[in-house]
């Protein structure tokens, strides 16, 4: 009889631990599609969908609990798991992997232990990156195991073995985590702390003293994090010791106290093998100080160590800046201290090497330069379309100086192009009038009505009350559309007075169907009634200006100073 050998073991495994996540779930699990072998799902007592929703896309879901501890959990859902890599995510991230096959070919070949990736961490839904960091997130299961409560560390799994990493960019991952609304409506706050105050019940001493120092300086309480950096910036172990130093350096930056922050950063150089780690923080402190040529030789220093490590920058405890990120900073801060062109020069190297959360400070350099073409050649919308799309993203999601100007700059690129025609919309405030119309009629062409470039000027809430007021009349006019009317009537009722002349006169001009409903929506009481109706007679409307001065004054109580004005207006606009 025959013996039958057993099926390989899956290559690569996803490993999450979730709890109440049926808003993100999805999401996540969609970007694990063709890259992952199996997906396993930790649940720790979720009470809405988030079980049902995993199981539907065939993830496996160990129903577990919670016990205020990070690294049990991502050991328990590790031990589930059946590949020999496991990646690590969590629900509220996204896993982006640019070359499959590349990844799987690393998985069978590395000697590693770890590979390390960049991690993405979003400022706002829209995905417009606010902070990236190198973090170890693709395993060998068998090698290593987490330790830690919060801010949990991988480990190899034998005391006396010494974690091999590797970094790849073939893979990363974006984080929604840390926006702010979402952090207050999750009370990630409370629960973090909550976390790091039973880690030091458990003994965890100063390494769960620091932890807390860190939640409460991401929750902006930043004199009580350094009370904590306090306690724990002489501890023995170095790992605690380097941390406190380097969170209390940034912190004391945040409270205004840069120039005692360097005596920290010293204290963290006396402390660290690699100066280049330490350089990094070195030079975000002496930024804040305006010191601009030793920061600029902090990050060079930075740069040059990443340079002979594989681009990333050597850190002590294992996880560096990479050097992508570290030239944007130099860039940003060149930009910042007024270096314009030494820092647009550090943004186009931080690029081409992938970053792009610099794109919107980039573009407003060239504007300033008078060199936006050299943007339009940089982003090339049919040889490089996925890239274009991601740095369009970020420019809509901060759109800033040069964004309008850029916007034409491509359409006499690309004629037609469609990414033209759907980026229009995302910076519709950032649009003069004209531009607005144009687009809007190139949206509609396209079947985009509802993308409007006018109906968002109109919505607006950082456009002043005439430049919504001026988008909804036009609408109106050139467009014949109901969210251009019920905008001429929201905003007219509330526009100021003052204001009553000078619309007039505008509208009359650009939109003459939508100035009926202008002068009607904007008399809402008596003193707005006569108002507009010597708005009306300074631009030889006397039949109209009479009409509305009758109307206003029956809207309500008119006391007798503001019917006396109608009494003299009323004279002055007799026949």
């Amino acid at each position: 009889m025959s013996r039958t050998s057993p099926p390989p073991a899956p290559l690569l495994s996803a490993a999450i631990i979730v709890r109440d996540e049926e808003a993100v779930i999805q999401r996540c699990l969609a970007s694990l599609e063709g890259v992952v072998d199996e997906v396993v799902v930790l649940d720790t007592g979720s009470i809405d969908r988030t079980v049902e929703l995993a199981r539907a896309t065939g993830a496996r879901v160990v129903e577990g609990e919670w016990y205020d501890d990070f690294g049990r959990s991502r050991n328990e859902v590790l031990d589930h798991c059946t590949g020999r890599w496991a990646v690590v995510v969590d629900a509220d991230e996204v896993l982006f992997v640019h070359d499959v096959a590349g990844l799987r070919r690393t998985l069978r070949r590395s000697r590693a232990d770890a590979l390390q990736v960049t991690v993405d961490s979003y400022r706002d839904e829209v995905g417009t990156v606010g902070m990236s960091h190198q973090s170890l997130r693709v395993l060998r299961r068998r090698r290593i195991r987490y330790e830690g409560r919060l801010h949990e560390e991988v480990r190899p799994n034998r005391s006396d073995a010494t974690l091999q990493v590797e970094r790849t960019s073939l893979a990363t991952i974006g984080h929604w985590g840390y926006i702010q609304r979402i952090v207050d409506e999750r009370g990630k706050t409370e629960r973090n702390i909550r976390i790091c105050e039973a880690a030091i019940a458990d003994g965890a001493g100063l390494r769960g003293v620091v932890d807390l120092g860190r939640t409460l300086a991401a929750a902006g309480r930043m004199e009580e994090a350094m009370v904590r950096f306090e306690e724990a910036r002489h501890a023995d172990d170095g790992f605690v010791r380097r941390t406190a130093l380097a969170h209390g350096a940034a912190a004391l930056v945040a409270l205004g106290r840069a120039e005692e922050a360097l005596s920290w950063v010293d204290a963290l150089q006396d402390a660290s093998r690699f100066a280049g780690a330490v350089d990094v923080v070195r030079a975000e402190v002496l930024v804040a100080l305006g010191r601009v040529d030793a920061f600029v030789a902090a990050y060079e220093s930075a740069l040059a160590a990443a340079a002979g490590n594989a681009g990333v920058v050597p850190h002590d405890d294992g996880v560096g800046a990479a050097a992508e990120r570290v030239r944007a900073d130099l860039g940003l801060a060149l930009l910042d201290a007024g270096r314009t062109r030494e820092g647009v020069a550090h943004l186009l190297e931080a690029a081409g090497e992938g970053a792009m959360r610099i794109w919107p400070q980039l573009v407003a350099a060239y504007h300033e330069l008078g060199q936006l073409d050299r943007v339009v050649v940089l982003l090339d919308l049919v040889g490089d379309v996925d890239r274009c799309r991601l740095v369009l993203a970020e420019l809509a999601a901060a759109p800033g100086p040069g964004v309008s100007e850029l916007l034409e700059g491509l359409d006499e690129a690309y004629p037609g192009s469609a990414m033209t025609v759907a980026f229009a919309p995302l910076v519709s405030d950032q649009l003069h009038l004209e531009q607005a119309v144009k687009w809007s009629a190139r949206a509609r062409a396209a079947g985009l009505s509802a993308h409007c470039p006018l109906a968002n000027r109109v919505s607006s809430e950082t456009l002043d009350a005439t430049d919504r007021l001026l988008s909804a009349a036009v609408l109106v006019e050139l467009f014949d559309d109901d969210r251009g009317r019920h905008g001429v009537e929201a905003v007219a009722a509330v526009v100021d007075p003052a204001l009553f002349a000078g619309l007039v006169e505008l509208v009359g001009q650009l939109a003459p169907a939508a100035l009926e409903l202008l002068v009607l929506s904007a008399v809402t009481n008596p003193a707005r009634g006569v108002a507009m109706a010597r708005a009306l007679g300074s631009h030889g409307e006397r039949d109209a200006a009479r009409e509305i001065l009758a109307h206003g004054l029956t809207l309500g109580h008119v006391d007798p100073a503001l019917r006396e004005e109608a009494e003299a207006l009323r004279a002055e606009l007799a026949p």
